[in-house]
């Protein structure tokens, strides 16, 4: 009798195993052939995640930091800025429709098609660095492949909200400031192949923008993760940056959109097709957790 509770057991488990794997394969596409090397299912993923940080356990602050830095950077193969015209349109592939792409601003679906790339000046979307080019101390061409073209950073975005925001601090804007809505944006998302121009609800002003609310937590876990992996040139402090070198503001306002604003499936999808590219991950997106953990004793 107890073989046969154990040989039943191990029966509904498998069955168990087998369901989990077909759900994370029809979940988890990717235009590139190294993306089979991802686990494919639940529980071997969460193996492979924390064989990937192994070394962490008990560490916080400057300790742990340093440690997620090593492995980030261990193995990492960036690839061009060109290949990210191509590359984005896999990483940032809307879940409803593998035409389209998510815009990383405003969230808005838009066709994969419509891009400002090989000379289609009619088109919506562009790169998006979420750690501004200006301020990490480089310029990034087509050939280049270098922290200017990490994916984890670069993101599909509307180009008008794109120049909107700039080279901006993120910020949350408080009761009583000056900010606008009344911006550009395009997108052919909802409007039949055709221009679109309206009211974006993103808010910004001649210093800072801020996302709308389901993207903050993207944003605030895509710059961190920049500081992590290049801390000499992707600094982030408390307050203004007031215009120092290699840096970003209000690190306070990213920690509280990382906490407000919770991991959703579409960044871990995300952040495995960023691996099956670079050979890294975002260790912001698997432990949100560690943000507190680290900047909060340092």
């Amino acid at each position: 009798m107890k073989h046969l509770k154990i040989t039943l057991l191990l029966g509904a488990a498998l069955l168990t195993s087998c369901s989990t794997s077909q759900t994370s394969l029809s979940i988890i596409k990717s235009s590139s052939s190294q993306s089979s090397s991802l686990p494919s299912s639940a529980s071997s993923y969460s193996l492979v995640k924390e064989e990937y940080y192994r070394g962490v356990e008990g560490l916080k602050g400057k300790a742990l930091f340093n440690k997620l830095n090593s492995i980030v950077n261990n193995g990492l193969s960036l690839r061009t800025y060109g290949n990210a015209r191509t590359d984005l349109q896999d990483i940032d592939e809307d879940p409803a429709d593998s035409n389209r792409c998510i815009e990383i601003y405003t969230q808005y679906s838009v066709l994969k098609t419509d891009n400002l790339f090989n000379g289609n000046n009619s088109g919506f979307w562009n790169r998006e660095h979420t750690y501004p080019q200006s301020r990490m101390d480089i310029k990034v061409s087509n050939s280049d492949a270098n922290r200017g073209s990490d994916l984890h950073m670069l993101h599909v975005s509307d180009s008008g909200v794109n120049g909107l925001r700039g080279s901006k601090d993120y910020y949350e804007f408080k009761d009583g400031e000056s900010y606008s809505t009344d911006l550009v944006y395009k997108t052919r998302a909802t409007s039949g192949g055709q221009a679109s121009t309206a009211t974006t609800p993103c808010k910004t002003n001649a210093y800072f923008f801020e996302p709308i609310d389901e993207a903050k937590g993207d944003c605030a876990r895509s710059v961190l993760y920049m500081y992590v992996t290049y801390p000499n040139y992707c600094k982030i402090v408390r307050g203004n940056a007031n215009g120092a070198s290699c840096t970003l503001g209000y690190l306070e306002t990213l920690l509280k959109w990382n906490n407000q604003d919770p991991v959703s499936e579409f960044e871990k999808i995300r952040n495995n097709k960023v691996e099956s590219y670079q050979h890294n991950r975002n260790p912001f997106i698997d432990h949100p957790e560690w943000a507190d953990l680290i900047f909060e004793n340092m």
